[in-house]
């Protein structure tokens, strides 16, 4: 009987002699002129399908906007088998039209199984932040979507959540603001200051008291402030018959 096994690919890369940069010695160059940011972009998304039939033209894309672009090629990317060769192809004559962002996928390709996520904004990272800010941005950021998915989905209000390779703290900060406790680990020290800085300005945020807050207070003062003079008027009110009730006491001897 036979097993269906996935294949996995995986790579060894050789240890930096500097340990506290994250980068090789010797990293791997390859010129704009025979690797485009066509092919960088598909290769760097690291998720492909099988060759299929019914290619997109030059002619599906002209005159049409980012959005356009983009809804486009993921209809027919969540229809059609995907071709490797024409989804690169598809992203040169983008480039070609000045359509190709440098700061994001444009042509993302979808996919047929339920277990793959395909819905993520790969751009919502806590690196927007880093690069905003003149901070060393994360080599890998972990997007929002990811992270928030998963903490609403396996953990209650009130627990901890705990990343081993904390980054610049994605999994903490998120788990701050769904009111959890997060936790991380990280070697890079860089990394680790900046992360901490994202936690601290999130428990600030999510510690100043809004509109709603300030009204749920006032209301709250209000009906202490109700309840002191009633029970203020209460005693009075005791008080007074207790005094007309000594008189008449007086007055009947």
């Amino acid at each position: 009987m036979g097993v269906g096994m996935p294949e996995y690919l995986l790579m060894f890369r050789k240890p930096q002699t500097d340990s506290t940069k994250g980068y090789a010695d010797e990293p791997v160059i390859k010129s704009k002129e025979r690797y485009s940011r066509a092919r960088w972009q598909a290769d760097a998304h690291g998720f492909t399908r099988s060759s299929g039939n019914r290619l997109l033209t030059k002619a599906d894309f002209d005159g049409l906007s980012h959005a356009e672009v983009f809804r486009k090629f993921k209809a027919w990317s969540e229809t059609q088998i995907y071709s490797y060769e024409n989804h690169v192809e598809i992203a040169g004559w983008c480039d070609e039209m000045n359509m190709l962002p440098t700061g994001f996928m444009l042509l993302q390709p979808q996919s047929w199984s339920e277990e793959v996520w395909s819905d993520i904004t790969r751009m919502m990272t806590l690196n927007s932040q880093q690069y905003s800010k003149g901070q060393e941005m994360h080599l890998c950021p972990l997007q929002f979507d990811i992270v928030d998915r998963c903490i609403k989905q396996f953990t209650n209000v009130g627990e901890t959540v705990f990343d081993p390779f904390g980054g610049i703290m994605t999994v903490p900060y998120r788990a701050m603001k769904f009111k959890r406790k997060g936790i991380a680990f990280e070697l890079n020290k860089s990394y680790f200051a900046d992360g901490a800085g994202w936690c601290a300005a999130m428990e600030a945020e999510i510690t100043i008291p809004d509109l709603f807050d300030m009204e749920a207070l006032d209301r709250d003062n209000g009906a202490q402030d109700y309840t002191a003079n009633k029970k203020e008027a209460v005693e009075l009110e005791t008080a007074t018959d207790d005094a007309i009730d000594e008189n008449q006491v007086e007055l009947a001897l």
